[in-house]
């Protein structure tokens, strides 16, 4: 069992839900509240969330690129890694091992990272750019080596949390 699963396993039996996985009927009743929640007040958005994503990302020293279709990422991240001469070998996402990596001169395995991997591709269910510089910045988060990407879509559900 993963780390993720583990604790999510640990949680709901602290709460007294019981099974590893939450059951139809529980997912039905969590889908209910979350349609029927009222969304608190959030500021008007006037702006356009990918560009000022990407100002702020390479404000602090990261990089981006921006394709066409999820079909385009390995070939995005080949031309990174050629760029800054790392190594074509490393991990990616299970989600996105469906892509054509090696179609990209890239041997990328579905699995977990480990410290010999110096290119890891992941996914990002939302994006956030820190706009704090290094010095500032959580040691959490200015960690992340040069060599890890993540691709998310710029229609992604964080356009609500903006």
């Amino acid at each position: 069992m993963a780390t993720r699963e583990t604790i999510l396993t640990r949680i709901r039996r602290r709460q007294r839900r019981g099974g590893e996985r939450p059951g139809l009927d529980e997912l039905q009743q969590l889908a209910a509240y979350l349609r029927e929640r009222p969304r608190g007040p959030a500021p008007a958005v006037d702006y356009d969330l990918v560009m000022r994503f990407r100002a702020r990302a390479e404000a602090s020293s990261s990089t981006t690129d921006r394709v066409a279709s999820e079909a385009e990422v390995p070939a995005a991240v080949a031309r990174y890694v050629v760029v800054h001469g790392l190594p074509t070998n490393g991990c990616v996402w299970p989600r996105l091992a469906r892509l054509d990596w090696a179609g990209a001169g890239l041997a990328l395995e579905a699995r977990d990272a480990t410290g010999e991997d110096a290119v890891g591709v992941s996914g990002a269910f939302c994006a956030l750019a820190d706009w704090r510089s290094a010095s500032t910045r959580p040691r959490s988060i200015s960690g992340v080596t040069a060599a890890a990407k993540s691709c998310c879509r710029a229609g992604s559900p964080c356009r609500k949390l903006a």
